[in-house]
């Protein structure tokens, strides 16, 4: 707990469970790499634990050993209406009840610029990832999955969108070209869940197959 990561007020290690300070109502969680999103019933989100690269999403870099509560687009307010988290290494996903998505993190060229976004730089408040064309914004999303450095997004429709990097083909685009806004993955339909994991994707489809893609070093594509 160096970094605050238990979110209980201090930097302690423990090795019994420690109650998370001032959170209730929680309906979901999400963490990875050395923080983590909490999602209340009321629809706002909360973050702790390390922010060197902006993704506890509070308007600040500094880390945090309790919940802060995610600021809203362009740091106005607070973030609100969210129905799903996900958090990645370095970057935070957030799915709002109309379909859209918003991200905040970093976003430097190395990882593939991960926020969906076609900003050169992170952001420590949160931005709404645009579409494929950059023309807008996405909508009509129904679940969001991020990775170490990329991240999924399923629509309505049961189609896959990918972006981020893609040094392993983790995109699924049948290449390894980093895309900096999402994109559609032509050889997917039917889609019902997805899940992004260290440089490799799964998803399930309506008739209960699994499907993977990306870094199989380790036998993680199951194939």
């Amino acid at each position: 707990n160096p970094m605050g990561e238990l979110g209980n007020g201090t930097s302690n290690d423990s090795s019994v469970t420690v109650q998370v300070l001032g959170l209730t109502d929680i309906t979901e969680i999400s963490s990875s790499g050395s923080h983590t999103l909490a999602l209340k019933s009321n629809g706002n989100v909360w973050s702790w634990g390390v922010n060197r690269v902006m993704q506890l999403g509070n308007g600040t870099y500094g880390d945090t050993v309790v919940p802060t509560q995610v600021v809203g687009f362009g740091g106005i307010g607070y973030l609100t209406n969210i129905k799903e988290i996900s958090a990645g290494v370095n970057h935070s996903f957030a799915l709002k009840n109309d379909g859209t998505v918003y991200s905040w993190g970093q976003v430097a060229a190395d990882y593939g610029f991960a926020l969906g976004t076609d900003l050169m730089y992170g952001s420590v408040t949160p931005l709404k990832v645009e579409n494929e064309t950059g023309t807008g914004y996405i909508g009509n999303i129904k679940s969001i999955a991020a990775g170490n450095h990329h991240a999924l997004l399923l629509d309505e429709n049961g189609d896959v969108y990918s972006f981020g990097i893609n040094e392993k083909g983790q995109l699924g685009t049948g290449n390894i070209i980093n895309y900096v806004l999402p994109t559609k993955i032509s050889t997917l339909s039917n889609v019902s869940k997805i899940e992004a994991g260290d440089e490799y994707s799964i998803i399930v489809k309506n008739d209960g197959s699994m499907w993977s893609w990306g870094n199989n070093a380790s036998g993680q594509l199951g194939n």
